[in-house]
């Protein structure tokens, strides 16, 4: 607010503080708003107004001018590589036009049918590259392929020999306690049966074999 009154009042040609100077040359005024300090409006003396806006100012136009020199830089950058890009083509074009003319003078005593002949070649050694490039490439397919079947034939064979083993040792194992079970219930079978004969004649031999009880005499009559 107070630059915004400041700047209008040095702007403006009929102020108040410019009415009773005689002089109206720009130098005069300029001295007389470095002396003149309005207490009622509080303006700031000319001074502070350049070194605060004058220098943002400056900085904002210098960062817009290096802006657009950086613009202008890469719009240079950009021309210049069309350039060298449309003199490598009219290189190119040079070239193929010096191969031409020189191919057709060098067989300008051959048949009429041979100025061709440069065209030709040049599509039959496109052609061979792309068939030799097709052949390559289905080489590489079949190569592919095929080390991918033998890959895979040779997992499924690893699978299949890893599976046979595991089921063989499932086999053997099975087998092997099926062996030990018999063994072990053959031995409990036999321990049993040891067991029981033993125990059959050692009753056998400690039993007393007394007669029947009317067999028996009555001794007890004879202490009467």
């Amino acid at each position: 607010m107070l630059v915004g009154r400041s700047v209008g009042w040095s702007v403006g040609p009929s102020t108040r503080w410019f009415s009773d100077d005689n002089s109206r040359t720009l130098g005069a005024r300029i001295m007389k708003l470095h002396r003149y300090i309005d207490h009622d409006s509080q303006m700031i003396p000319i001074d502070f107004e350049v070194t605060s806006i004058g220098i943002v100012i400056l900085l904002l136009l210098l960062l817009l001018l290096l802006l657009l020199l950086l613009l202008l830089l890469l719009l240079l950058l950009l021309l210049l590589l069309l350039l060298l890009l449309l003199l490598l083509l009219l290189l190119l074009l040079l070239l193929l036009l010096l191969l031409l003319l020189h191919h057709h003078h060098h067989h300008h005593h051959h048949h009429h049918h041979h100025h061709h002949h440069f065209y030709y070649y040049f599509y039959y050694y496109y052609y061979y590259y792309y068939y030799y490039y097709y052949y390559y490439y289905y080489y590489y397919d079949y190569f592919n392929y095929y080390y991918y079947f033998y890959y895979y034939y040779y997992y499924y064979y690893y699978y299949y020999y890893y599976f046979y083993y595991y089921y063989y040792y499932y086999y053997y194992y099975y087998y092997y306690y099926y062996y030990y079970y018999y063994y072990y219930y053959y031995y409990y079978y036999y321990y049993y049966y040891y067991y029981y004969t033993t125990t059959t004649t050692t009753t056998t031999t400690t039993t007393v074999h007394r007669p029947p009880n009317e067999m028996v005499p009555d001794v007890t009559e004879d202490f009467v």
